[in-house]
């Protein structure tokens, strides 16, 4: 299995996890240009052509800004729940939508993309998990407190995408307005620096090879703070070594190839 992610951030996420087996090929959320999309794909030597289908975490502009161009584009479909379409459909027009439930499970080929429900300030919000053989990755950011769901899917992971949105000082000494800040530190916000590492250190499994700290705030954090946060915590279980990634919100990262 590859993965990559594209952009992570407030001003846009999307994420490419491929089969080097069966050639199947989709994209987690399209919160960037279809340009940028084109450009980022392309420096990881992928295709927007080859791309089989769109899944959407929920309705928030930086998980579907390209969305309603890239789909006039690219005839591929689009899977996202009942109230992720409610909440898109005044704003964007999109065709060859596929309503999914919580729970779901679709099978491309030999990806197995399970949709994991989350608590977070929109319709009908959910994670990803994407199994191919041996591989699992575990796609959950934009939410403000861990549920069973979520647990599970820490528990089995082989590699995680997971936000680390804020650090609480500085969200509380920062530019936001009151009413902003109490949204992040909401039970349907963000997880900060502490809460996601301690969610890795209390539950992840010896075999988490790569651990992906993503959607950090340009405003409420910083990338070496986050990542120096969670090296701390998780470095109190000695058998827990995963490779700690920091994904950027301007360019793709590495193109990760996990061989199980």
């Amino acid at each position: 299995m590859e993965i990559c992610s594209i952009a992570s951030g407030s001003n846009g996420n999307a994420i490419y996890v491929g089969s080097e087996q069966s050639g199947v090929s989709v994209l987690l959320d399209c919160g960037i240009s279809r340009r940028q999309l084109r450009q980022r794909l392309a420096k990881i030597g992928k295709d927007l052509n080859q791309i089989s289908a769109i899944f959407i975490t929920h309705e928030h502009f930086d998980h579907v800004k390209g969305l309603q161009v890239t789909c006039k584009y690219h005839s591929v479909p689009i899977y996202l729940t009942q109230g992720t379409w409610y909440g898109l459909r005044r704003r964007i027009k999109i065709d060859n939508c596929r309503i999914i439930q919580k729970n779901e499970i679709i099978q491309l080929a030999d990806l197995t993309i399970e949709a994991i429900p989350k608590s977070h300030d929109a319709c009908e919000p959910i994670a990803f998990t994407i199994t191919q053989n041996q591989n699992r990755l575990f796609y959950a950011t934009d939410f403000g407190m861990p549920n069973e769901a979520i647990i599970s899917q820490i528990k089995t992971a082989n590699i995680i995408l997971l936000e680390t949105n804020y650090d609480p000082i500085m969200l509380e000494n920062g530019p936001y307005p009151h009413y902003l800040k109490r949204r992040i530190l909401s039970p349907r916000g963000h997880m900060s620096n502490i809460e996601s590492a301690q969610l890795i250190r209390d539950y992840a499994s010896p075999q988490l090879s790569h651990l992906i700290l993503g959607h950090i705030s340009e405003n409420n954090n910083h990338p070496q703070l986050a990542w120096q946060e969670v090296q701390r915590v998780i470095a109190e279980r000695n058998d827990l070594h995963p490779e700690i990634i920091i994904a950027s919100r301007y360019e793709a990262g590495e193109l990760i190839r996990l061989h199980y």
